[in-house]
């Protein structure tokens, strides 16, 4: 739909073809066949509504260039990327050796830095290895967004073995066939949720796999978790993990087209469906969004989304361990602390998708509307209908809105 321009704007149009049209008239002088073709140029911009077309091309042709630019330099740097045979693990070591005192990871009271994240990561790999997985095993982790989440996944993918990202909300036989499907050869799951598995630990595709718990703090070397007695606890053998080998010897045989992760899809439509990312897939997505929104090396984004998703595990955190950005991260989204959380930990994007803009947007209104240093936020799902009155109501100068499906090849 074309929108109708004003009579100003439509004035304005008019008289600058007519200028632009008797300018070139009069440099091109007295010969008949160009006078002709110009004339007939003229009549035709000034015709129908052509002259809304030109005044719109006009008008977003410095974004529309800015845009070419920025997709250019994009391009140019995955291209790069495919030359170097990048994965995510070789990215990551090189943000975290120039970045090793960096705060990577916000949630709570915890802070990891690079070289935390780095650091744990290495004993997931060396925990693992020493229990005989191998480049190619699936793993199967389950657990509530928490700092150690990257991490865990990052230990595994620089062994080669690929983990699939369990939604915690599945239950019983949905997740144990998100489980099985993804051929995993052993099961993470945080203490929280140690409950969903017990429930189907005696099912095909579960019975025997081995089952380690990430158990909280509390939690010391001799508890045992009384669903899952036979568990090991993940929390505490990692703690006692020295990692002296070079596991760069391993990481740096993986393929940018190695699987990576397994994200599954809803399951509006049947069972869960599991994605297969790959290295070179979250690098462009993770990438993607730190140079086409052109975010800054000191943004801290504010990221309430589930890790087990592509927006928030791979968009949210491959901004952090691809790019060197900081991300703040809760547990599970909350519509009236959305931006006492910015406030609190000083972030300067955020994340959403789908309704929480409108979720946000129907919260009593309170200081902390303005009070944050939140400039941009990007994500899909924002409606048209809502988009100006967020924007004005909680003073967001920029959104970045993107389309971009876990299972599709495009995105927008």
């Amino acid at each position: 739909m074309i929108v109708e321009l004003s009579l100003k704007q439509k004035t304005a149009t008019l008289a600058c073809i007519t200028a632009a049209a008797c300018g070139l008239s009069l440099a091109i002088g007295p010969r008949m066949l160009p006078q002709t073709l110009l004339t007939a140029v003229t009549l035709y911009l000034l015709s129908g509504e052509r002259p809304t077309l030109l005044f719109a091309t006009v008008r977003t042709l410095p974004r529309d260039i800015n845009a070419a630019w920025v997709f250019l330099r994009l391009s140019l740097v995955l291209h790069r990327y495919e030359k170097r045979k990048m994965t995510v693990v070789r990215r990551f070591e090189e943000v975290a050796a120039r970045n090793p005192s960096k705060v990577a990871l916000l949630m709570d009271d915890q802070r990891f830095t690079f070289d935390e994240v780095r650091r744990l990561s290495d004993r997931v790999s060396c925990h693992f290895r020493s229990k005989g997985f191998s480049r190619g095993d699936t793993v199967a982790l389950m657990m509530e967004t928490r700092c150690e989440y990257p991490c865990v996944w990052l230990g595994l993918a620089k062994l080669g073995v690929v983990t699939a990202l369990i939604n915690t909300n599945l239950r019983r036989e949905t997740l144990r066939h998100s489980i099985a499907v993804a051929n995993s050869k052993a099961i993470i799951v945080s203490e929280e949720l140690a409950g969903a598995i017990a429930e189907i630990i005696d099912q095909d595709g579960i019975k025997g796999l081995p089952i380690f718990v990430y158990g909280s703090d509390q939690s010391s070397e001799q508890t045992k978790f009384d669903q899952l007695p036979e568990a090991e606890n993940l929390r505490q053998a990692l703690d006692g993990v020295q990692c002296d080998e070079d596991l760069s010897t391993i990481w740096r045989d993986i393929s940018p087209r190695d699987k990576l992760v397994y994200i599954y899809t809803s399951g509006t439509t049947g069972m869960p469906k599991a994605a297969v990312i790959t290295n070179s897939r979250f690098i462009m997505m993770g990438t993607g969004v730190y140079y086409m929104l052109a975010l800054r090396d000191d943004d801290i984004i504010y990221n309430s989304l589930p890790l087990y998703h592509s927006a928030g595990g791979m968009v949210g955190i491959g901004s952090v361990l691809l790019c060197g950005l900081t991300a703040a991260l809760r547990k599970k989204f909350s519509a009236s602390n959305f931006f006492a959380d910015c406030i609190k930990y000083n972030c300067t994007v955020a994340q959403y998708i789908g309704e929480i803009c409108r979720f946000v947007l129907t919260t009593p209104a309170k200081p902390t509307d303005t009070q944050h240093q939140v400039r941009m936020m990007f994500g899909n799902g924002l409606r048209p209908q809502i988009w100006t009155q967020f924007a004005s109501r909680f003073n967001i100068k920029q959104i970045g809105e993107f389309y971009g499906s876990t299972e599709g090849n495009s995105n927008l």
